[in-house]
């Protein structure tokens, strides 16, 4: 899908260059191979529901890069 090849553009080849703009080079290409072993956020979703979480949702931001979840623990 469009948004996923832009997502993976994003963070794989602007994110290392804006970083390395920062003399952040060697952090800002690591982040993106560590975030990859990450929980989708659909799994993630799921794990909080199952920890007893309710209205639990997400908001897909930045080309899919960043994932805001939230949840209301009764």
């Amino acid at each position: 899908n469009l948004q996923g090849r832009a997502a993976k553009f994003m963070f794989h080849k602007v994110v290392p260059v804006l970083g390395s703009m920062f003399g952040k080079t060697k952090a800002y290409k690591y982040l993106p191979k560590s975030t990859e072993k990450f929980m989708t956020k659909v799994e993630l979703a799921v794990l909080l529901t199952g920890s007893g979480f309710e209205e639990v949702g997400f908001k897909t931001l930045f080309f899919g890069n960043i994932c805001m979840h939230w949840g209301v623990k009764p």
